[in-house]
């Protein structure tokens, strides 16, 4: 989750941070909203180099390890797939 907000937020945020957005109503609404052109090339290489370079970041593991945050994890690969283009 953190590389997803990450992205929504650009900013690194605390784990009790996540978890109050995420329980927060307009979570989903601010990922259907989220909008790519905004997104900073910085804040695409954090989560490159950060998130997907890291040797525990394991697309079955995580998607085992949770069916709630599965699609989530889908969201985040193709809108960094769509924002490289």
């Amino acid at each position: 989750m953190e590389a997803i907000f990450l992205l929504l937020e650009q900013k690194v945020l605390p784990w009790n941070k996540i978890q109050t957005e995420m329980n927060n109503g307009n979570f989903i609404l601010n990922v259907l909203q989220m909008d790519p052109k905004k997104i900073k090339n910085k804040t695409i290489k954090d989560i490159d180099e950060v998130y997907m370079k890291d040797e525990n970041w394991d697309i079955e593991k995580i998607k085992a390890a949770s069916k709630a945050i599965s699609p989530f994890v889908d969201w985040l690969i193709y809108e960094l797939i769509y924002i490289k283009l």
